[in-house]
């Protein structure tokens, strides 16, 4: 809970102000809710997004000899070579 919430709803409850503290309350379990659902939603947009990368990459090796590497191992000698 954020502090300015907290001192929010101390402040209503120090006043007598019930009603007031349970719609504090109220906000900050529902921004707790929304803020989950929002990271939710963009971790599985990360996720789907790495599913498009390539799992191979074109190398140079030596510097002449291209060859196709898998893209989780790759070697020292090994230098990405654009595919265009």
């Amino acid at each position: 809970m954020e502090l300015s919430m907290t001192i929010a709803l101390i402040a209503a409850l120090a006043i007598g102000e019930f009603f007031t503290a349970l719609v504090i309350t109220g906000f900050v379990l529902a921004a707790e809710i929304l803020e989950g659902l929002t990271v939710g939603r963009g971790r599985r947009a990360i996720e789907d997004m790495l599913d498009f990368l390539p799992q191979t990459a074109s190398v140079l090796r030596d510097g002449q000899n291209r060859r196709s590497a898998h893209a989780d191992d790759p070697s020292r000698r090994d230098r990405p070579h654009p595919s265009w």
